[in-house]
């Protein structure tokens, strides 16, 4: 045994190296019992609902204490953040959970090494870029974007530590870490955002800067506790940089049309239509997102157990787990749907005080249903990332704008928003059939990579 392997092994308190090779044998045969698999899976949709719940409680804040113009910034500028948080993702975290189960002993610390320095290098890549445009934008009329810029550059590269942090504790099925530390970041955030509300001091600038407060809080206490489980080796730092990219690049670019496909119809409603639709459009998604939590917590609870399936059983438990997963979380969101769509009129008066326009319970039911193919189309992409097949997920990102764009072109002129809701439902439907097919139907299980024989040094 090498002194790194040995440091990293005997002197981690945080007991997070993987389990050796016979033990998982011994845990494969057993399997999990359902007591803590649902234990887990109560935990992620806490956890979710932590997130979700800060970030919807901010933006109702932010519009309630400053009005529509600082609510619009706020959006802008936390759009720009989960821009640099999906590049994270897809090139940094979502690699890390297929490949940490491929790692053993000193080889797994020093993965571990390479990927915290990819996070340090992201990091610093977007505080230069949101400091830039901080620069760039100074001397413009509307003083509360610059203000929203030089608050993203500090921001973001804590936000980015604590997204790292939760998706490392998602990877190894950690949850009740990852609760304590979204617990802390939601509970100081809310708390700071609360403070500024109740003195009249809130802007959308203090609303981005209690994001990285408390997320610097509660990622720097996360990484100092798991100090010694990262061992760096520079010689390895751009290799292990290179695999990712080679694994992430397809599902950044599936991110990168997944914007498109959602933002890319608000631009078209604002140039056919007019900005109050489009306010409108955006009230009622917001409605049907109320299920949000629910729908992501459980497919981050999902997609770990789906790579470990993979991993100790193969393709056809794998097949089983995630149809089951797709089927749950559409019948929950049908429901939910059905729900919004009755009471739409009262739900949206509570979103937004402002008088709406009532009789949009079709239109919510419509978006609703979207969503619901969108979450079973969720735990699908979980699946093929698991047998790493990114590349069919970014194909059917491409599908879902195609048919969608043509779509809009066609509805939109004549249906207004309805036309827009249908034209996303057609996009997306076109998008999960063709994931399903291929993860269901064309894969065969000598195509998925032998996880087994992880590699030591």
């Amino acid at each position: 045994m090498s002194p790194t392997q040995s440091s990293s092994s005997v002197e981690n308190p945080y007991e997070v190296l993987p389990v050796t090779a016979s033990s998982e044998a011994s845990s494969s045969d057993a399997g999990p019992s359902k007591t803590a698999t649902a234990r887990k899976g109560v935990l992620a949709l806490v956890d979710q609902g932590l997130v979700s719940g800060a970030r919807f409680a901010t933006s109702i804040l932010v519009g309630r204490s400053c009005g529509e113009q600082e609510l619009g910034f706020y959006s802008l500028g936390f759009s720009l953040l989960l821009i640099a948080t999906c590049i994270q993702e897809a090139l940094i975290t979502a690699p890390y959970t297929v490949m940490h189960v491929k790692k053993r002993d000193a080889a797994w610390s020093r993965y571990n090494g390479s990927v915290l320095v990819h996070v340090v290098l992201l990091s610093v890549f977007s505080f230069v870029a949101f400091g830039g445009a901080w620069f760039a934008n100074r001397g413009n009329a509307e003083a509360g974007l610059t203000a929203v810029l030089g608050c993203l550059a500090i921001s973001t590269p804590f936000a980015l530590l604590r997204e790292f942090a939760r998706r490392v504790e998602f990877a190894h099925l950690r949850l009740t870490h990852s609760v304590v530390v979204d617990g802390a970041v939601a509970a100081l955030q809310l708390s700071l955002l609360g403070y500024f509300a109740w003195s009249n001091q809130l802007t959308a600038g203090r609303a981005v800067m209690t994001i990285g407060v408390s997320s610097a809080a509660a990622g720097l206490v996360w990484l100092w506790s798991v100090r010694r489980t990262f061992h760096p080796d520079w010689r390895e730092v751009w290799t292990d940089l290179a695999s990712g990219w080679r694994l992430g690049r397809w599902m950044f670019m599936a991110q990168l049309t997944g914007l498109i496909h959602l933002q890319g119809m608000i631009w078209l409603i604002a140039f056919w239509l007019n900005p109050a639709l489009t306010g409108l459009f955006a009230a009622c998604t917001t409605l049907v997102q109320f299920i949000n939590p629910f729908a992501l917590g459980l497919n981050n609870f999902i997609s770990p157990m789906t790579v470990r399936t993979v991993a100790d059983r193969g393709l056809q438990p794998a097949r089983r787990l995630v149809g089951t997963a797709m089927g749950l979380l559409f019948l929950c969101v049908l429901g939910f749907t059905l729900t919004m769509a009755l009471t739409s009129d009262t739900m949206l008066g509570f979103i937004l005080p402002k008088a709406m326009p009532a009789g949009q319970g079709g239109l919510v039911f419509i978006l609703g249903l979207n969503l619901a193919f969108n979450a079973a189309h969720m735990v699908n992409d979980g699946g093929l990332w698991a047998v790493e097949r990114p590349q069919i997920i970014f194909y059917s990102s491409v599908i879902a704008v195609v048919v969608s764009g043509i779509a809009s072109i066609l509805l939109i002129p004549t249906w207004a928003l309805w036309g827009a809701a249908v034209a996303l439902l057609i996009g997306r439907i076109a998008a999960a059939s063709f994931e399903a097919f291929v993860f269901f139907i064309v894969l065969r299980p000598e195509d998925v990579p032998n996880y087994r024989g992880g590699d030591s040094a």
